[in-house]
């Protein structure tokens, strides 16, 4: 499949683009959603994600279905979509205030953003929502400074009537995801020690649970990817990032890119439960431990409900990632 604007906009849960090899899968999408005050289509997406979820989860069964664990994880990345656009645009908060919607509950509906946002506190956000917008910027430059310059790298590496292939192994098989998540997790192991970065997340790549699939990116391209992906998320930090700003949007950057949360137990625990622990709403993240096996859930606490506006604006302003 050759690359098109469509692969920006995926929303599968699966990529097979050989034209971007997955290095641009979803995550473009994902960001102009939250980006653009889109109120009407974000919250058409809600909707059918809270429909297929309420159609096909069953309550006591033994062993939850491939479409409910696909719709636990279609609603996580819409809770961290939502997230985004509603301290970007707090309009979108306002203007989805009173909209009914199903009763909470594991099998039940989501609340719809207003509900946990008091008036004054939307108010307030109106008056200062720019200072946020910075974060999806960032983690939009941040995509584009590692994906395309990354693959580049790894087609130099390879031969020509191979590159199809490779890319397509890229695609299938969470590389990207895999990138994005490892470097998040090596800025926070190695904060004290930075030159350690680039030789452990090309380990982690390489024993990482989809790689054994990757049958043809080998040690030394790994490692040239890696490297050229850190040295990319290094620049930005000289010119503009910090350390945990740089993490919270390479967090963001896989979470918003893997094809299938459900099957990436990396992502699931170096980002969305850390994250989600943080932002996501109790009925999502009750749905991913009731769809999803424990390994991946680890950590993830559905008591620990999002914080109120005021909090949640202090820690964007913390970890967000901006041009000072």
């Amino acid at each position: 499949m050759a690359h098109t604007s469509a692969c920006a906009e995926a929303t599968g849960h699966a990529c097979t683009c050989t034209g971007c090899g997955g290095a641009e899968h979803g995550w473009g999408g994902a960001l102009a959603l939250a980006a653009a005050d889109r109120t009407d289509e974000l919250d058409r997406r809600v909707r059918e994600a809270d429909a297929r979820w309420r159609s096909c989860f069953k309550p006591g069964a033994r062993r939850p279905s491939k479409a409910s664990r696909e719709a636990a994880t279609d609603g996580a990345k819409l809770g961290f979509v939502r997230w985004l656009a509603r301290a970007l645009f707090p309009r979108v908060a306002q203007a989805t205030r009173g909209i009914p919607m199903p009763s909470s509950g594991s099998s039940g509906g989501l609340r719809p953003v207003a509900d946990t946002t008091p008036e004054s506190d939307v108010e307030k956000l109106v008056d200062t929502p720019v200072v946020d917008e910075a974060l999806v910027k960032a983690v939009d430059a941040l995509g584009s400074a590692i994906a395309k310059p990354t693959l580049q790298v790894i087609d130099a590496l390879v031969l020509k009537p191979t590159r199809t292939p490779t890319r397509k192994q890229l695609a299938q098989h969470h590389f990207w995801c895999d990138l994005f998540a490892t470097l998040a997790q090596a800025i926070k192991l190695f904060e004290d020690a930075l030159d350690k970065v680039p030789e452990w997340v090309t380990d982690a790549i390489l024993t990482s649970e989809h790689h054994k699939k990757r049958t043809l990116i080998i040690r030394p391209i790994v490692k040239a990817a890696v490297t050229k992906a850190w040295g990319a998320v290094e620049q930005l930090i000289e010119q503009s990032f910090n350390h945990k700003k740089a993490r919270l949007a390479l967090q963001l950057l896989a979470i918003l890119c893997c094809p299938a949360l459900e099957n990436h137990r990396t992502v699931m625990q170096y980002c969305v439960v850390p994250v989600g622990n943080m932002v996501l709403e109790k009925e999502i993240k009750e749905r991913l431990k009731a769809a999803l096996p424990p390994e991946l859930t680890e950590g993830l606490d559905p008591e620990s409900e999002p914080p109120p506006s005021s909090d949640r604006d202090r820690y964007i302003q913390q970890s967000q990632v901006h041009a000072e």
